[in-house]
């Protein structure tokens, strides 16, 4: 099923295509230039919001907040190292968490070499279009 690309309007929705993405990447720079110029203004707690109401009735809100990343082990060992003995009473402030994912080539597996059972199992999976993804690489000069 071959089909032929028309050349000139692929052409010129390309160049559509990377003039807005130019645009857009443009306008992101500008944007986040505002925000952080916004948040040094308005200060703030150092994890919370603050609100301010311009004088035409716009309500300006920032909001900060702070991202923790842990090593398990280390907690633990700093805990025994510090506590001893009384470390086996002393709860770690770790949280676990189980995420249940669909293994994509397992259940092409079954679609392809056991329709019985992915014949069971796809009605209880949920599949809808990805947004389609357009990159386009200049050319090399």
């Amino acid at each position: 099923m071959s089909q032929e690309v028309d050349m000139v309007t692929l052409g010129f929705l390309v160049s559509q295509y990377q003039q807005a993405k130019n645009k857009e990447n443009v306008a992101k720079e500008a944007r986040i230039s505002a925000e952080l110029a916004v948040a040094e203004l308005i200060e703030g707690p150092e994890s919370g919001q603050r609100s301010v109401r311009l004088p035409d009735g716009r309500a300006v809100v920032v909001k900060r907040a702070l991202n923790y990343r842990i090593s398990p082990r280390d907690i633990t060992s700093a805990i025994v190292k510090i506590a001893g003995s009384r470390a086996v009473h002393l709860t770690r402030p770790i949280k676990t968490s189980t995420k249940y994912e669909l293994d994509i080539e397992g259940y092409d597996w079954y679609r392809i070499h056991d329709r019985q059972v992915f014949e069971a199992i796809s009605d209880h999976v949920v599949v809808t279009p990805a947004k389609v993804a357009v990159s386009i690489k200049e050319a090399k000069k």
